[in-house]
């Protein structure tokens, strides 16, 4: 039997930012140490030294909604969005806050990388209909001040649409 739709979902977006390579900023600044699916910001993996940078998602509510049936014996097709917390995080222990780039810079620097990871392949190969940043705004919240200490982190949240059949497991 198949994973289900969204952990393949998930494992796509994990291989997909684990592909990164840095470039020095042309394509990407950095280059994911690890890439974790977590249930909780309180997972233990999250702030390893030994994996400077990670990023990890957490799943928010899904949403499902079934559609009109296309025809005699078609159940239909279910459309579901599920909203993802992306967080990353990164060694920093630069003490002058006048140094380049700043502890802001790199959290931006980390999200714009995630965003134009995910953003060059909006359906996953096929797996979703659209990737779209929630609530329409970037939903960026700069956690700089909540930051464990030697961490620098940054957090976005996305919306994640895709459709299956009933009867396969969303």
């Amino acid at each position: 039997m198949a994973e289900p739709k969204l952990w393949q979902i998930l494992q796509r977006i994990k291989t997909n930012l684990l592909a990164i390579s840095s470039d020095g900023g042309t394509t990407y600044f950095y280059s994911p140490d690890q890439v974790l699916i977590v249930r909780t910001w309180a997972d233990k993996r999250l702030f390893n030294t030994t994996m400077p940078i990670t990023y990890a998602m957490r799943r928010e509510d899904q949403a499902d909604v079934e559609e009109a049936t296309a025809g005699p014996g078609d159940g239909g097709v279910i459309s579901a969005a599920v909203d993802i917390q992306m967080l990353v995080s990164q060694v920093f222990t630069t003490v002058d806050p006048t140094a380049e780039p700043g502890d802001v810079q790199v959290a931006q620097r980390m999200i714009r990388d995630v965003k134009r990871c995910l953003f060059l392949d909006v359906t996953l190969g096929g797996l979703a209909n659209n990737i779209a940043l929630d609530k329409g705004t970037g939903a960026l919240d700069m956690i700089v001040e909540e930051s464990p200490a030697g961490w620098i982190c940054g957090e976005m949240t996305f919306r994640i649409s895709y459709s299956y059949r009933p009867g396969v497991d969303p």
